[in-house]
């Protein structure tokens, strides 16, 4: 993951959040069942939780969240890959700051 990212994911913080409380930031779960991704609905210094293609996140984060969201797709389209979905994802809150 680290050759592959070439180095970038050290760009961003990055959390475990079994590991480590989240400080009274707002958890932003990013969910296909989520509302569609409205970059201005997004609480500043939210914590944005991502998960597999094949597993996604657990029901358990997704209970935590203070909000559930999805990448809008077309229809036909039924996942992203988790590098695709964190990119698209920040490229959308980058261009609403």
């Amino acid at each position: 993951a680290i050759r592959g990212s070439a180095g970038l994911h050290f760009a961003l913080p990055v959390i475990w959040t079994q590991a480590q409380a989240l400080g009274g930031r707002p958890l932003v779960a990013m969910d296909p069942d989520g509302e569609p991704l409205v970059p201005s609905r997004v609480p500043a210094r939210a914590i944005l939780a991502f998960g597999s293609e094949r597993q996604g996140l657990s029901e358990t984060l997704l209970q935590r969240a203070d909000m559930t969201l999805a990448i809008p797709m077309r229809a036909g389209v039924s996942s992203l890959n988790l590098a695709t979905s964190v990119a698209a994802t920040l490229f959308a809150l980058r261009l609403h700051d």
